[in-house]
């Protein structure tokens, strides 16, 4: 056979870890359908995001020669939970990032599928109007969870077309506990959300009740995350001005950082794939979320217990979180068959290409 070009888009061009790593997962599972398949991006421009996700630093991608195209997994269609103002300026860049080029597809009548997508809310109605007609034109749909599909729903997409599985990244093959005589426990708190909802206190002081007894270090999951920090008393200077400095493990590509969560015995994030991956690993995770879509995976695996808000986070309850997470020794992922099921309806869909 000859090559064909399959093109695959989602979240990328920032070099975030669970962006990068779940499109990896999906271009791997594209090849090991047919080595004749060429994986292509239509608006990829990071040349070390593209060779973390392909093994090269080519992308000849062409409408003309595209057999067909995958929308990738991720949350890029579900806006964050930010103000008016915000709301609609990211409806105006995912607009150009995911709708504006893709009325090609339609136009030119190449076939594409939404693969572990998560959808919704949208209060744009332009881009929720645009969002539906992308749906609406789909050889197939596979949702990462149940909102996502009532959502869709709502909107008027057939029922019986909407597939929900979960989160490709729960495919990652378990890994289970570590074997740390002094627990080292993973903090990833990007940003300043602990300064912003008055929660800094607690939580250092959290950490400085267990620092005889456990290991923390701060986790990146993108290139220069605490360099970009734009307040000066973040968790971690405010922890090495009162003597308890903590190392950074550097984000550096998806598999160092999957290699580091191995190494850790719980995970305290307020982001979704690193809890996600985590989860899948076989480890014990402390979520604090800052997304609604983070709180979907977390009833969704039946792990609500565990992830509380930050407005709710006090000293007392981080500990009582970290001491049951420590007990619990059931961290299979539950959600490992699921997820494969991705791959059966990619499998599918490529099959379908002409």
């Amino acid at each position: 056979m000859t090559a064909r070009k399959i093109g695959l888009h989602g979240s990328y061009n920032s070099r975030n870890f669970g962006d990068t790593l779940i499109l990896k997962i999906t271009h791997d599972w594209i090849k090991e359908h047919s080595k004749d398949n060429v994986v292509v991006f239509p608006q990829l421009r990071n040349k070390l995001e593209l060779q973390e996700i392909t093994g090269s630093d080519k992308n000849p991608f062409d409408f003309d020669d595209l057999k067909g195209l995958v929308f990738g997994p991720g949350g890029y269609l579900g806006e964050p939970p930010h103000s008016f103002l915000k709301r609609m300026e990211w409806s105006y860049r995912n607009y150009k990032r995911h709708i504006k080029w893709s009325k090609q597809l339609r136009s030119r009548k190449i076939p594409y599928m939404m693969l572990g997508v998560g959808v919704g809310p949208i209060s744009n109605l332009i881009l929720r109007w645009e969002v539906i007609k992308l749906f609406k034109n789909a050889s197939y749909i596979a949702v990462r969870d149940e909102i996502s599909r009532n959502f869709l729903v709502k909107w008027g997409i057939d029922p019986a077309k909407i597939n929900v599985f979960c989160d490709v990244a729960l495919s990652l093959p378990f890994y289970g506990p570590s074997q740390n005589m002094k627990k080292k426990i993973g903090l990833h708190l990007p940003g300043n959300d602990l300064e912003d909802f008055g929660k800094l206190e607690e939580f250092n002081g959290f950490i400085k009740d267990n620092s005889n007894e456990y290991s923390f270090s701060f986790i990146e999951d993108q290139a220069g995350q605490f360099s970009r920090l734009d307040k000066p008393n973040s968790t971690r200077d405010t922890l090495l001005e009162t003597g308890h400095p903590l190392d950074i493990i550097s984000y550096g590509s998806p598999n160092q950082l999957m290699d580091a969560l191995k190494e850790f015995d719980v995970i305290i994030t307020s982001k979704l794939h690193v809890g996600i991956v985590s989860y899948a690993l076989g480890k014990p995770v402390i979520s604090i979320p800052k997304h609604t879509k983070t709180v979907r995976f977390y009833n969704q695996i039946g792990r609500a217990q565990f992830c509380v808000p930050f407005k709710d986070i006090t000293k007392n309850k981080l500990q009582v979180l970290l001491d049951n997470s420590l007990a619990n020794s059931d961290n299979k992922n539950i959600m490992f068959d699921q997820s494969l099921k991705n791959r059966e309806l990619l499998f599918e869909f490529l099959d379908s290409l002409k």
